[in-house]
């Protein structure tokens, strides 16, 4: 219980150390509904905004979304005024990133920063060539190469011409500022309000205030926390066993143990709540148990016996007085029953995938005995479909063979001719659809 007090403590501690801030400059409403928010949330709000499901007018959404995501510190403060909300999840951009690529017809511009480098599109490939001349006082290397490189992207978008366009484009900066050092960690942070704060202003002053700015800043990194958890575990997990005498490890059976006491546990649940039905029960279902039975005496179940037996009584007088009327037919009996085909009578459909018997156990062929095989309705020579005097099937059951074995043969199932080329221009030997003789099923 104490591993998983402390595993809940760490998650609600994770939960409220997230925040997510959410500015718009050009004056529209970007606010949601709720205080705190998840991923599915983000992305429908995303969806709205951008007119991704067609419920905004696609004249008053953003140009570009910037989401700026600062994993290790949750004190980044940055001085637009927007809504601030809690975030529940680990922050993931893939879905909508795709979905504005794939709305705007791959003629979007999309950009991911972070400590590796400047990846995307047209507007990446200028940043990563983009001399900056800037001096940052930052300790790590990763996180120097990170602002750095948001510097790089600044300076491009300043330059780039960027045209009135239907597609939004996509921009994604990354801070990792978990390994700052404690006694400089101001400063440090400061850098990182700092290259934020250009990065802003530059993507807005570029497309004229018509940007979407979603913050998102978190404490402590999902690895780290893994990371932290697994020894807290096995610590208080060797504390538990000292205290309850625990020396020998999990046996491997144990899950089939507890998978049989589910299901004995299960069987006592049904049976009570069997007995309760029971007992509750008005119908003759419920007063013809065994619960009922014993749940009530003997003189009041002898009475509702009997009773039942005088009305079964009643009515079998009531059917057996009239035996000597004659019996009235509705139909002849001695009238044949109408021809019918093996597909009529037995009520077979075709499938055009059923092309041929498998080989496999016999209790899969008693499985799907009832199916047909269209190769038996084809000749192994011709690779030719017999005809009616053949199949013995009606008129409308060889036109569905037909369909199905032409559709079997388009989608693969079939082949369609198996006669060797050489034997092609042997003359027939006989017509056989005018058979000499008349055949019964023809």
């Amino acid at each position: 219980m104490r591993i998983i007090e402390l595993i809940l403590i760490m998650f609600i501690k994770e939960c409220l150390s997230t925040k997510l801030k959410i500015l718009r400059f050009d004056g529209g409403k970007a606010q949601l509904d709720t205080t705190s928010v998840t991923s599915d949330d983000l992305f429908e709000f995303n969806s709205k905004v951008f007119g991704l499901k067609a419920n905004e007018p696609v004249g008053n959404r953003p140009r570009a979304l910037l989401i700026i995501s600062v994993v290790g510190s949750d004190s980044i403060n940055y001085k637009e005024v927007g809504n601030e909300y809690h975030f529940l999840e680990k922050f993931h951009t893939h879905n909508i990133k795709s979905r504005l690529i794939e709305a705007s017809k791959n003629q979007s511009e999309h950009v991911n920063v972070d400590s590796s480098g400047i990846i995307g599109s047209n507007i990446a490939y200028i940043a990563s060539k983009t001399p900056v001349n800037v001096e940052i006082f930052v300790s790590n290397p990763l996180v120097k190469q990170e602002l750095l490189n948001v510097y790089k992207l600044s300076e491009a978008v300043k330059k780039f011409d960027f045209k009135k366009k239907e597609a939004v484009d996509f921009y994604r900066i990354h801070f990792h500022v978990s390994h700052f050092k404690s006694f400089k960690q101001d400063d440090e942070v400061h850098e990182v309000e700092k290259a934020m704060a250009e990065i802003i202003a530059s993507v807005v002053e570029a497309y004229d205030k018509g940007v979407m700015v979603q913050i998102y800043s978190h404490a402590v990194s999902i690895d780290e926390i893994n990371k932290n958890i697994r020894p807290f575990s096995a610590r208080h997990l060797e504390k538990m066993r000292e205290r309850y005498q625990i020396h020998h490890p999990r046996l491997p059976d144990d899950s089939v143990i507890f998978l049989i006491n589910i299901f004995v546990v299960s069987l006592i649940g049904f049976a009570i709540v069997s007995f309760l039905w029971f007992l509750a029960a008005s119908d003759d279902m419920g007063k013809n148990s065994i619960v009922y039975r014993l749940s009530m005496n003997a003189q009041t179940w002898n009475k509702y016996r009997k009773s039942n037996y005088q009305t079964g009584s009643i009515l079998q007088f009531q059917c057996s007085s009239g035996s000597d009327e004659p019996i009235v037919l509705e139909k002849n009996p001695y009238t044949k029953e109408p021809r019918k085909c093996l597909l009529c009578r037995t009520g077979i459909e075709l499938d055009y995938k059923n092309a041929r018997l498998l080989q496999m156990p016999n209790f899969a062929r008693r499985i799907i005995c009832t199916l047909i095989v269209l190769q038996q309705f084809v000749s192994t020579f011709s690779g030719r479909v017999y005809d009616r005097h053949i199949t013995g099937l009606c008129d409308e059951q060889q036109k569905k063979l037909l369909e199905a074995i032409a559709k079997s043969r388009r989608a693969g199932y079939m082949p369609i001719f198996v006669k060797d080329p050489k034997y092609t221009s042997d003359p027939k030997l006989f017509d056989p659809l005018r058979p000499i003789r008349p055949h019964s099923f023809a």
